[in-house]
């Protein structure tokens, strides 16, 4: 078995964590349940973490692709991180919409606390 390159070693670190935060930003979004939390401020809040956390996944991200030519493995592994934290926004504002809470409204109270 070949070894690694320091930048391929690095690369690797980058795009776990990477997709860990994504993983976590997924979860922010999936903890959301009850319409106490929609009705509130949770939901924005949320909204708001999960998004910060997923930038700092893209961020790492971005580092790693900038440490070397990236495998098909590893940038499918991150378009699976990608797609898990989409879904979780549907999943959220489909609860959201349950409890008569638009998108657009949750985009404003988060506007409020600004």
């Amino acid at each position: 078995m070949a070894t690694k390159s320091y930048s391929e070693r690095r690369q690797a670190i980058l795009f776990v964590a990477a997709r860990e935060y994504f993983r976590l930003a997924a979860a922010i979004l999936d903890d959301c349940q009850t319409e106490a939390e929609f009705t509130g401020q949770s939901a924005a809040w949320r909204k708001k973490q999960a998004a910060m956390t997923a930038k700092r996944g893209r961020d790492l991200e971005n580092e790693g692709y900038e440490q070397c030519i990236a495998s098909a493995h590893a940038s499918n592994a991150s378009y699976r991180a990608h797609r898990e934290y989409e879904r979780a926004i549907d999943r959220f504002e489909a609860r959201a919409a349950v409890w008569g809470v638009t998108p657009d409204e949750i985009q404003a109270k988060l506007e409020a606390t600004l």
